[in-house]
């Protein structure tokens, strides 16, 4: 991860403790489990990246926080993705692809990105495969 990745989240983890452990009620914002993020291969694979969201100031009420205080996290989550590469962004959905740091891992990144409570989810932008062929035989009319 690059320098000003690590100082952000640093920093952010020691000054949002209150925030996190209000979020870690939710499921929505859980921090990860290591079996979330098992590769599987041949079927489900790293890619190199991670899709996250920022916190939504629209869902204060449901975060049980004040609007200020979500509005601050929107803020982080921006300016925590500001010091990644980024890959592509869907706005209409507030979602975003970034690129791993060279030397990080997708599991260890997702966590450090969940713990300051700036994120929605954190999640590898998995390659998949297919396991196998339908069985359905209008498959090839759809």
């Amino acid at each position: 991860m690059n320098t000003i990745g690590k100082s952000i989240i640093s920093v952010s983890i020691l000054t949002n403790c209150a925030f996190h452990s209000a979020f870690a009620q939710d499921p929505v914002h859980r921090i990860p489990s290591a079996e979330d993020f098992l590769e599987q291969p041949a079927s489900r694979e790293y890619s190199g990246m991670l899709i996250v969201r920022p916190v939504q100031v629209e869902n204060a009420e449901k975060y049980d926080l004040p609007l200020r205080e979500v509005q601050g996290r929107a803020q982080l989550a921006r300016d925590i993705l500001g010091s990644f590469e980024l890959i592509s962004a869907a706005p209409e959905v507030d979602e975003y692809v970034i690129r791993i740091p060279a030397g990080d891992n997708e599991y260890a990144l997702a966590v450090r990105l969940m713990a300051t409570g700036a994120f929605e989810y954190a999640q590898p932008n998995w390659i998949v495969s297919p396991i196998g062929c339908p069985n359905d035989t209008l498959f090839t009319s759809q």
